[in-house]
Protein backbone atom coordinates (compact mmCIF):
# COMPACT_ATOMS: atom_id res chain seq x y z
CA UNK A 1 0.00 0.00 0.00
CA UNK A 2 1.70 3.63 -0.88
CA UNK A 3 2.64 5.39 2.00
CA UNK A 4 1.46 8.70 0.63
CA UNK A 5 -2.14 7.44 0.88
CA UNK A 6 -1.60 5.56 4.37
CA UNK A 7 -0.83 8.54 5.75
CA UNK A 8 -3.23 10.65 4.37
CA UNK A 9 -5.89 8.27 5.73
CA UNK A 10 -4.58 8.59 9.14
CA UNK A 11 -4.94 12.26 8.98
CA UNK A 12 -8.14 12.32 7.51
CA UNK A 13 -9.07 9.62 10.32
CA UNK A 14 -8.12 12.10 12.68
CA UNK A 15 -9.92 14.98 11.01
CA UNK A 16 -13.43 13.18 11.28
CA UNK A 17 -12.96 11.73 14.29
CA UNK A 18 -11.84 15.83 15.56
CA UNK A 19 -9.26 16.95 17.97
CA UNK A 20 -9.37 18.15 21.35
CA UNK A 21 -8.52 20.97 22.63
CA UNK A 22 -9.26 24.61 23.63
CA UNK A 23 -10.14 27.09 20.90
CA UNK A 24 -7.24 28.93 19.49
CA UNK A 25 -8.38 31.90 17.33
CA UNK A 26 -8.06 31.18 13.36
CA UNK A 27 -5.53 33.79 11.62
CA UNK A 28 -8.97 34.77 9.33
CA UNK A 29 -11.36 34.90 12.27
CA UNK A 30 -12.67 38.70 12.49
CA UNK A 31 -10.95 39.54 9.35
CA UNK A 32 -12.53 43.30 8.51
CA UNK A 33 -14.94 42.52 11.67
CA UNK A 34 -15.75 46.04 13.66
CA UNK A 35 -19.32 44.06 15.11
CA UNK A 36 -18.65 42.73 19.01
CA UNK A 37 -17.63 39.14 19.56
CA UNK A 38 -20.24 38.70 21.19
CA UNK A 39 -22.68 39.15 17.97
CA UNK A 40 -20.87 36.17 16.10
CA UNK A 41 -23.35 34.00 13.93
CA UNK A 42 -22.57 31.18 11.19
CA UNK A 43 -24.50 33.51 9.23
CA UNK A 44 -21.95 36.24 9.47
CA UNK A 45 -18.75 34.27 7.99
CA UNK A 46 -16.61 37.31 8.33
CA UNK A 47 -16.64 36.95 12.41
CA UNK A 48 -15.05 33.68 12.05
CA UNK A 49 -16.04 30.53 11.42
CA UNK A 50 -17.73 28.96 13.69
CA UNK A 51 -16.34 26.40 16.91
CA UNK A 52 -16.76 22.94 15.68
CA UNK A 53 -15.60 20.71 18.30
CA UNK A 54 -16.74 17.59 15.88
CA UNK A 55 -15.10 17.93 12.90
CA UNK A 56 -16.22 15.13 11.61
CA UNK A 57 -19.92 16.85 11.20
CA UNK A 58 -18.35 19.65 9.05
CA UNK A 59 -16.62 17.15 6.50
CA UNK A 60 -19.98 15.25 6.38
CA UNK A 61 -21.46 17.94 4.69
CA UNK A 62 -18.83 18.05 2.45
CA UNK A 63 -18.93 14.87 1.32
CA UNK A 64 -19.93 13.85 -2.13
CA UNK A 65 -20.14 10.01 -1.47
CA UNK A 66 -24.21 8.81 -1.20
CA UNK A 67 -23.45 6.74 1.34
CA UNK A 68 -21.31 8.48 3.97
CA UNK A 69 -21.50 5.94 6.62
CA UNK A 70 -18.52 4.75 6.24
CA UNK A 71 -15.68 7.80 7.46
CA UNK A 72 -12.89 5.38 8.07
CA UNK A 73 -13.20 3.68 4.36
CA UNK A 74 -10.08 2.01 3.34
CA UNK A 75 -7.10 4.49 1.81
CA UNK A 76 -7.80 2.87 -1.52
CA UNK A 77 -10.95 4.39 -1.86
CA UNK A 78 -10.16 8.03 -1.04
CA UNK A 79 -10.96 9.59 -4.11
CA UNK A 80 -8.04 11.97 -4.86
CA UNK A 81 -9.88 15.38 -5.60
CA UNK A 82 -12.63 14.46 -2.50
CA UNK A 83 -9.32 14.01 -0.05
CA UNK A 84 -8.23 16.93 -1.10
CA UNK A 85 -11.25 18.92 -0.98
CA UNK A 86 -12.06 17.90 2.37
CA UNK A 87 -8.31 18.67 3.46
CA UNK A 88 -8.77 22.10 1.97
CA UNK A 89 -12.16 22.73 3.99
CA UNK A 90 -10.13 22.43 7.07
CA UNK A 91 -7.37 24.69 6.54
CA UNK A 92 -9.78 27.14 8.32
CA UNK A 93 -11.32 25.36 11.40
CA UNK A 94 -11.42 26.63 14.62
CA UNK A 95 -9.13 24.20 16.06
CA UNK A 96 -5.65 24.45 15.75
CA UNK A 97 -4.76 20.38 15.61
CA UNK A 98 -7.16 20.40 12.63
CA UNK A 99 -5.38 23.24 10.85
CA UNK A 100 -2.10 21.51 11.19
CA UNK A 101 -2.61 18.19 9.94
CA UNK A 102 -4.98 19.32 7.43
CA UNK A 103 -2.14 21.24 6.25
CA UNK A 104 0.24 18.63 6.84
CA UNK A 105 -2.05 16.14 4.52
CA UNK A 106 -2.24 18.74 2.14
CA UNK A 107 1.50 19.10 1.68
CA UNK A 108 1.50 14.81 1.58
CA UNK A 109 -1.52 14.51 -0.78
CA UNK A 110 -0.18 16.25 -3.72
CA UNK A 111 3.01 17.99 -5.03
CA UNK A 112 1.50 21.03 -6.03
CA UNK A 113 -1.48 22.23 -4.12
CA UNK A 114 -1.73 25.22 -6.08
CA UNK A 115 -4.18 23.63 -9.24
CA UNK A 116 -6.22 22.07 -6.77
CA UNK A 117 -6.52 25.82 -4.96
CA UNK A 118 -7.57 27.53 -7.58
CA UNK A 119 -10.05 24.89 -8.71
CA UNK A 120 -11.59 24.33 -5.30
CA UNK A 121 -12.27 28.55 -5.06
CA UNK A 122 -15.32 27.68 -7.42
CA UNK A 123 -16.60 24.92 -5.23
CA UNK A 124 -20.48 25.53 -4.10
CA UNK A 125 -19.95 24.94 -0.18
CA UNK A 126 -18.36 28.26 0.87
CA UNK A 127 -16.18 26.58 3.42
CA UNK A 128 -14.47 24.74 0.79
CA UNK A 129 -13.90 28.18 -0.90
CA UNK A 130 -12.39 29.98 2.14
CA UNK A 131 -10.29 27.01 2.91
CA UNK A 132 -8.53 27.49 -1.31
CA UNK A 133 -8.50 31.28 -0.19
CA UNK A 134 -6.35 31.22 2.56
CA UNK A 135 -4.35 28.24 1.20
CA UNK A 136 -3.26 30.58 -1.55
CA UNK A 137 -2.53 33.58 0.04
CA UNK A 138 0.99 32.25 0.90
CA UNK A 139 1.63 29.90 -2.09
CA UNK A 140 0.53 32.19 -4.73
CA UNK A 141 2.85 34.30 -7.31
CA UNK A 142 1.14 37.76 -7.58
CA UNK A 143 2.40 37.86 -11.43
CA UNK A 144 0.53 34.54 -11.72
CA UNK A 145 -2.37 35.14 -14.52
CA UNK A 146 -4.32 32.88 -13.14
CA UNK A 147 -3.94 33.65 -9.64
CA UNK A 148 -4.71 36.93 -10.23
CA UNK A 149 -8.07 36.32 -12.52
CA UNK A 150 -9.30 33.61 -10.04
CA UNK A 151 -8.57 36.40 -6.94
CA UNK A 152 -10.11 39.33 -8.47
CA UNK A 153 -13.08 36.67 -9.67
CA UNK A 154 -13.85 36.02 -5.37
CA UNK A 155 -13.80 39.65 -4.69
CA UNK A 156 -17.60 38.87 -5.71
CA UNK A 157 -18.08 35.88 -4.29
CA UNK A 158 -21.24 35.36 -1.62
CA UNK A 159 -19.67 34.59 0.71
CA UNK A 160 -18.14 37.71 2.97
CA UNK A 161 -15.14 35.51 4.44
CA UNK A 162 -13.91 34.63 1.15
CA UNK A 163 -13.81 38.20 -0.36
CA UNK A 164 -12.10 39.47 2.21
CA UNK A 165 -9.39 36.84 2.19
CA UNK A 166 -9.26 36.96 -1.43
CA UNK A 167 -8.65 41.15 -0.61
CA UNK A 168 -5.58 39.94 1.25
CA UNK A 169 -4.83 38.17 -1.65
CA UNK A 170 -5.30 41.34 -3.84
CA UNK A 171 -3.17 43.86 -1.48
CA UNK A 172 -0.44 41.34 -2.74
CA UNK A 173 -0.58 42.34 -6.77
CA UNK A 174 1.61 44.44 -7.78
CA UNK A 175 0.96 47.82 -10.12
CA UNK A 176 -0.23 46.13 -13.33
CA UNK A 177 -2.22 43.35 -11.70
CA UNK A 178 -4.16 45.88 -9.28
CA UNK A 179 -5.82 47.57 -12.65
CA UNK A 180 -8.03 44.09 -13.15
CA UNK A 181 -9.28 44.60 -10.02
CA UNK A 182 -9.95 48.06 -9.68
CA UNK A 183 -13.76 47.84 -11.03
CA UNK A 184 -14.26 45.34 -8.32
CA UNK A 185 -12.89 47.45 -5.56
CA UNK A 186 -14.55 50.41 -6.45
CA UNK A 187 -18.14 48.59 -6.46
CA UNK A 188 -17.06 46.59 -2.65
CA UNK A 189 -16.27 50.20 -1.16
CA UNK A 190 -19.41 51.86 -2.64
CA UNK A 191 -22.00 49.07 -1.49
CA UNK A 192 -23.40 49.62 1.81
CA UNK A 193 -23.79 46.73 2.80
CA UNK A 194 -20.31 45.26 2.89
CA UNK A 195 -18.53 44.80 6.06
CA UNK A 196 -17.15 48.35 6.95
CA UNK A 197 -13.85 46.75 7.77
CA UNK A 198 -14.09 45.09 4.41
CA UNK A 199 -14.46 48.83 2.85
CA UNK A 200 -12.30 50.87 5.23
CA UNK A 201 -9.49 48.43 3.71
CA UNK A 202 -10.38 49.07 0.53
CA UNK A 203 -9.92 52.31 0.93
CA UNK A 204 -6.63 52.03 1.94
CA UNK A 205 -5.69 49.97 -0.74
CA UNK A 206 -6.69 52.39 -2.89
CA UNK A 207 -4.84 54.96 -1.25
CA UNK A 208 -1.39 53.03 -1.81
CA UNK A 209 -1.87 52.91 -5.27
CA UNK A 210 -1.96 56.41 -5.40
CA UNK A 211 -2.73 57.93 -8.80
CA UNK A 212 -3.31 54.77 -10.77
CA UNK A 213 -5.93 54.15 -8.86
CA UNK A 214 -7.83 57.90 -10.00
CA UNK A 215 -10.76 55.91 -11.32
CA UNK A 216 -11.64 55.54 -7.98
CA UNK A 217 -11.99 58.96 -7.02
CA UNK A 218 -15.96 59.40 -7.49
CA UNK A 219 -16.58 56.41 -5.80
CA UNK A 220 -14.16 57.47 -2.88
CA UNK A 221 -15.92 61.35 -3.03
CA UNK A 222 -19.12 59.85 -2.60
CA UNK A 223 -18.45 58.13 0.37
CA UNK A 224 -16.58 61.36 1.79
CA UNK A 225 -19.43 63.41 1.55
CA UNK A 226 -22.01 60.62 2.94
CA UNK A 227 -23.45 59.56 5.99
CA UNK A 228 -21.11 56.86 6.16
CA UNK A 229 -19.41 55.82 9.61
CA UNK A 230 -16.41 58.25 10.66
CA UNK A 231 -13.79 55.58 10.39
CA UNK A 232 -14.40 54.53 6.97
CA UNK A 233 -15.02 58.43 5.91
CA UNK A 234 -11.42 59.51 7.22
CA UNK A 235 -9.99 56.81 5.54
CA UNK A 236 -11.91 57.61 2.07
CA UNK A 237 -10.47 61.26 2.87
CA UNK A 238 -6.58 59.65 3.11
CA UNK A 239 -7.31 58.01 0.11
CA UNK A 240 -8.91 60.43 -2.36
CA UNK A 241 -6.00 63.06 -1.88
CA UNK A 242 -3.72 60.31 -3.02
CA UNK A 243 -5.34 58.95 -6.15
CA UNK A 244 -6.66 62.44 -7.24
CA UNK A 245 -4.55 63.78 -10.28
CA UNK A 246 -5.68 66.68 -10.53
CA UNK A 247 -5.54 68.73 -6.73
CA UNK A 248 -8.58 70.80 -7.35
CA UNK A 249 -10.86 67.41 -8.19
CA UNK A 250 -10.66 66.94 -4.34
CA UNK A 251 -10.08 70.59 -2.57
CA UNK A 252 -13.46 71.31 -3.28
CA UNK A 253 -15.13 68.18 -1.31
CA UNK A 254 -12.51 68.85 1.41
CA UNK A 255 -13.24 72.72 1.49
CA UNK A 256 -17.33 71.76 2.57
CA UNK A 257 -15.58 69.21 4.77
CA UNK A 258 -13.82 71.48 6.51
CA UNK A 259 -16.63 74.14 7.44
CA UNK A 260 -19.65 72.47 7.02
CA UNK A 261 -19.40 68.39 8.78
CA UNK A 262 -21.49 68.41 11.43
CA UNK A 263 -18.44 65.65 12.47
CA UNK A 264 -15.48 68.06 14.64
CA UNK A 265 -12.91 64.99 14.00
CA UNK A 266 -13.75 64.93 9.99
CA UNK A 267 -13.84 68.67 9.99
CA UNK A 268 -9.66 68.60 11.00
CA UNK A 269 -8.98 65.95 9.37
CA UNK A 270 -10.51 67.38 6.12
CA UNK A 271 -8.51 70.83 6.81
CA UNK A 272 -5.07 68.95 7.56
CA UNK A 273 -5.55 67.57 4.32
CA UNK A 274 -5.92 70.95 2.54
CA UNK A 275 -2.73 71.71 4.03
CA UNK A 276 -0.59 69.22 2.73
CA UNK A 277 -1.80 70.17 -0.71
CA UNK A 278 0.31 73.37 -0.16
CA UNK A 279 0.30 76.16 -2.60
CA UNK A 280 -2.22 74.66 -4.47
CA UNK A 281 -4.52 74.77 -1.90
CA UNK A 282 -4.66 78.45 -2.23
CA UNK A 283 -8.29 78.87 -3.19
CA UNK A 284 -9.31 77.10 0.48
CA UNK A 285 -7.51 80.21 2.55
CA UNK A 286 -10.52 81.89 3.33
CA UNK A 287 -12.26 78.32 4.43
CA UNK A 288 -8.95 77.58 6.44
CA UNK A 289 -9.07 81.39 7.94
CA UNK A 290 -13.26 80.33 8.31
CA UNK A 291 -12.19 77.21 10.39
CA UNK A 292 -9.94 79.36 13.00
CA UNK A 293 -12.98 80.44 14.90
CA UNK A 294 -14.28 76.53 14.65
CA UNK A 295 -16.38 75.61 17.84
CA UNK A 296 -13.46 72.77 18.41
CA UNK A 297 -9.86 74.12 19.39
CA UNK A 298 -7.97 71.05 17.23
CA UNK A 299 -9.67 72.41 14.30
CA UNK A 300 -9.05 75.52 15.35
CA UNK A 301 -5.62 75.06 15.95
CA UNK A 302 -4.91 72.56 12.50
CA UNK A 303 -6.51 75.33 10.57
CA UNK A 304 -3.46 77.77 11.98
CA UNK A 305 -0.82 74.94 11.00
CA UNK A 306 -2.73 74.24 7.43
CA UNK A 307 -2.80 78.23 6.22
CA UNK A 308 0.80 78.00 7.32
CA UNK A 309 2.00 75.32 4.87
CA UNK A 310 -0.29 77.16 2.14
CA UNK A 311 2.20 80.19 1.95
CA UNK A 312 1.93 83.90 1.21
CA UNK A 313 -1.64 82.83 -0.30
CA UNK A 314 -3.01 82.61 2.64
CA UNK A 315 -1.73 85.94 3.63
CA UNK A 316 -4.36 88.30 3.11
CA UNK A 317 -6.87 86.04 5.27
CA UNK A 318 -4.46 86.30 7.82
CA UNK A 319 -3.77 89.83 7.96
CA UNK A 320 -7.50 90.27 8.46
CA UNK A 321 -7.80 87.82 11.21
CA UNK A 322 -5.18 89.77 12.56
CA UNK A 323 -7.87 92.73 12.80
CA UNK A 324 -10.02 90.84 15.27
CA UNK A 325 -10.90 91.44 18.85
CA UNK A 326 -10.69 87.85 19.32
CA UNK A 327 -7.58 87.21 21.23
CA UNK A 328 -6.97 83.64 20.39
CA UNK A 329 -7.99 84.47 16.46
CA UNK A 330 -5.09 86.86 16.86
CA UNK A 331 -2.98 84.17 18.32
CA UNK A 332 -3.33 81.69 15.97
CA UNK A 333 -3.10 83.76 12.86
CA UNK A 334 -0.07 85.05 14.17
CA UNK A 335 1.22 81.33 14.46
CA UNK A 336 0.29 80.65 11.13
CA UNK A 337 2.45 83.65 9.39
CA UNK A 338 5.17 82.60 11.72
CA UNK A 339 5.54 78.86 9.67
CA UNK A 340 6.03 80.44 6.62
CA UNK A 341 9.88 82.72 7.70
CA UNK A 342 10.80 84.80 5.43
CA UNK A 343 7.93 84.00 2.79
CA UNK A 344 5.66 86.21 4.89
CA UNK A 345 7.99 89.62 5.25
CA UNK A 346 5.30 91.17 3.59
CA UNK A 347 2.91 90.83 6.65
CA UNK A 348 5.68 92.37 9.04
CA UNK A 349 4.09 96.00 8.57
CA UNK A 350 0.65 94.67 9.80
CA UNK A 351 2.66 92.15 12.81
CA UNK A 352 4.55 95.19 14.40
CA UNK A 353 2.46 96.68 15.92
CA UNK A 354 0.94 93.95 17.83
CA UNK A 355 4.25 93.85 19.83
CA UNK A 356 2.28 96.57 21.95
CA UNK A 357 -1.04 94.80 22.37
CA UNK A 358 -2.40 95.25 25.74
CA UNK A 359 -2.34 90.95 25.94
CA UNK A 360 0.73 89.31 26.96
CA UNK A 361 0.10 86.48 25.09
CA UNK A 362 -1.01 88.24 21.66
CA UNK A 363 2.52 90.59 22.07
CA UNK A 364 4.71 87.10 22.29
CA UNK A 365 3.33 86.00 19.39
CA UNK A 366 4.29 88.77 17.54
CA UNK A 367 8.02 89.08 18.92
CA UNK A 368 8.10 85.16 17.97
CA UNK A 369 6.78 85.95 14.23
CA UNK A 370 9.12 88.86 13.57
CA UNK A 371 11.89 86.99 14.63
CA UNK A 372 11.40 83.86 12.46
CA UNK A 373 10.93 86.29 9.57
CA UNK A 374 13.81 88.15 10.69
CA UNK A 375 16.21 84.76 10.84
CA UNK A 376 14.97 83.13 8.10
CA UNK A 377 15.60 85.74 5.90
CA UNK A 378 18.73 86.38 7.42
CA UNK A 379 19.87 82.33 6.98
CA UNK A 380 18.61 83.06 2.28
CA UNK A 381 20.95 85.94 2.52
CA UNK A 382 23.67 84.33 3.94
CA UNK A 383 23.41 81.17 1.81
CA UNK A 384 23.26 83.64 -1.45
CA UNK A 385 27.06 84.85 -0.43
CA UNK A 386 28.16 81.37 -0.16
CA UNK A 387 26.39 80.56 -3.06
CA UNK A 388 28.46 83.87 -5.27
Amino acid sequence: MNHRVVRVWYLMVSLLVGCGGDRVTHPTEGVGNTRDSQSRTADAPTDGLRETPVVGDTDAALRDDPDPADPFAPPDQLVVKDATRRLVAQLVSDNQNVRRLAAEGLQEHVSDPLPYLLELLNDDEAVVRRGAAFGLLDRFDPADESVVEALVERLSDTDPTVRSLALQGVSQFDGDSIDRALPWLRKLLADPAQDLGLRIRVSRLLGRHGKQAATALPELLDVMGGSQPRALRTAVIDAATKVAEDPDDVIAALRQLATGDEDSRLRRVAVLRLGRFGGDAADAAEDLAAALVDPDTRVRQSAATSLGQIGPSALPALQSALDSDVRELQVLALVAIGRMGSAAREAESRVRPLRDHQDSTVRRAAEVVLFRIGASQEKEEKKEQEDE
